[in-house]
């Protein structure tokens, strides 16, 4: 996001008293972003924000980006990390290391004394855990210790294709009789958040990450404007009726809040021999996991 834009940004919310959260990420590494610590500390000095926190994989938490954290009085930082061992979470997440994020997270929380960084694992569960509840990798709670960790299952978010899953090594499949949040018909996000991405659109939901809901551009629009604009109020009344009065957008209706439709393991477990030996080697004994 340029600076021009998040000034526009910053200017708009200021008014708006109710605002108290800001998030610092969407389908990216905020990281990257050389403005990252003056965007959380000018937002908390200078609107009604009270809360400010960022998803990261952990790769980019040096030394040196701490410091500057340090300054920023953001509250949270959630790093995340993803599947059931480091070599899952370093195929999930392409150019991650777990070993080097471990090392920065545990750097990261000497220096950041004041911020609670947490940890967020995303699992992949098979048909027959679908309705258990997530349990926190041995490798995590090994390494960072009670309290700091929640897992999850992944969701199947509305940009996402049966083929691109299926290439994926992942099947979407439905939720029916399992205990899941799948298949409610009750979604909030419209009510209660906005999502402003880098190039001004806004979106009414953070699962939308490929962008396909739009409901205006802050570049061209004020925010209060997009927000009470008449895209915003017709999908308020179609997830307020459920549907009834006005149709949900396809976006609605592909994700799993109200498709039923989740992502589980394709039944057929990946080749353990294809392991790259370079990469099987480098992990410490314990960390492949069960065969």
């Amino acid at each position: 996001m340029d600076a021009t834009l998040f000034d526009r940004i910053i200017g708009q919310i200021t008014p708006i008293k109710s605002i108290k959260h800001a998030a610092f990420y969407f389908s990216g590494e905020p990281l990257l972003n050389p403005r990252l610590a003056e965007m959380l500390s000018r937002t908390k000095k200078e609107t009604s924000v009270e809360r400010t926190d960022f998803h990261t994989n952990g790769m980019l938490l040096t030394e040196q980006a701490c410091r500057k954290l340090s300054e920023s009085e953001v509250d949270t930082i959630i790093v995340s990390i993803d599947g059931d061992t480091p070599l899952e979470n370093d195929a999930i997440r392409i150019r991650s290391n777990y070993f080097k994020v471990r090392e920065n997270v545990l750097r990261a929380r000497k220096i950041l004394d004041k911020t609670r960084i947490l940890i967020h694992n995303i699992r992949i569960p098979s048909r027959a855990e679908l309705g258990s509840r997530p349990q926190v990798p041995k490798f995590l709670a090994d390494d960072f210790g009670p309290g700091t960790i929640h897992s999850g299952h992944a969701m199947r978010w509305p940009g996402l294709t049966a083929e691109s899953a299926t290439q994926q090594g992942l099947e979407i499949s439905t939720a029916e009789g399992h205990a899941t949040k799948a298949g409610l018909g009750l979604c909030t996000m419209p009510f209660n958040e906005i999502v402003v991405r880098a190039n001004g659109e806004v979106t009414a939901c953070c699962y939308d990450i490929t962008g396909e809901l739009r409901m205006g551009n802050i570049r061209t629009s004020d925010l209060l404007e997009i927000w009470n604009n008449s895209k915003y109020r017709s999908l308020r009344q179609a997830i307020a009726t459920f549907g009834v009065t006005k149709p949900l957008p396809d976006t609605c209706r592909k994700c799993q809040i109200y498709s039923k439709e989740v992502l589980v393991r394709a039944s057929r477990k990946p080749d353990r021999q294809a392991m790259p030996v370079a990469l099987a080697g480098a992990l410490p004994d314990g960390y492949l996991g069960k065969s």
